[in-house]
């Protein structure tokens, strides 16, 4: 079995995913899926949607933005492999959670480009908490599996990753610990596109995977 097939059928027969606000909900075209209450944005699917049957429906852009350098970033995320791909995906998602329970200003900064409207989404919703004085009690977001669609030495930029992953019904309180709201369970998968510049992986895209 191939290294995309194995991966590809992690995403046959979900839904629409809803992952950390409500910051896109109601993006995309056709009929919208019902809404669950999570901390991840609903992600847009205008821009290209990957299927649980199909392959990906558009390629992002690439821009000429330079990619802020990240503090902390595991070396083993900064090789330019399948492993490296998954790595860099995987601390990605390991941030949001640490940033939801610990919300700090800008603290998503650098993972994306500025064209990735979930990252932003992501950035939006971590800021949002912080000014508030709100956060997360537990890491909203649990990583169930996270592997490379392609080569284990990618020689293209782009590179995809699909990561599953399951919204695991975190509360979120405010300064006094009194619960704000509690996410919905949910389960689904992320189509995490990358492209390498200047020495490292940089999210262009996030999309949900959709059956």
């Amino acid at each position: 079995m191939t290294v995309r097939r194995r991966a590809m059928s992690y995403a046959a027969g979900l839904g629409a995913v809803v992952v950390l606000s409500s910051v896109l909900a109601g993006c995309g075209s056709g009929s919208p899926e019902p809404a669950a209450t999570g901390a991840v944005p609903t992600v847009s699917t205008s821009s290209g949607v990957v299927t649980g049957r199909g392959p990906v429906s558009s390629t992002p852009s690439v821009s000429a933005t330079s990619a802020p350098t990240i503090e902390g970033l595991p070396q083993a995320a900064r090789a330019r492999t399948r492993e490296g791909a998954n790595a860099f995906v995987k601390y990605y998602f390991e941030q949001v959670n640490e940033a939801s329970v610990d919300p700090r200003r800008d603290a998503l900064a650098g993972f994306g480009l500025p064209t990735c409207k979930t990252c932003v989404a992501f950035e939006d919703t971590i800021n949002g908490l912080a000014a508030k004085s709100h956060r997360y009690r537990s890491a909203p977001l649990s990583e169930r599996a996270v592997d490379g669609l392609g080569q284990d030495r990618p020689t293209d930029p782009r590179y995809t990753v699909l990561a599953a992953m399951a919204q695991v019904g975190a509360q979120v309180i405010d300064d006094s610990g009194k619960e704000v709201k509690r996410d919905t369970r949910y389960q689904g998968s992320f189509i995490v596109d990358l492209v390498w510049r200047e020495g490292r992986w940089v999210l262009s895209e996030i999309r949900v995977s959709q059956p």
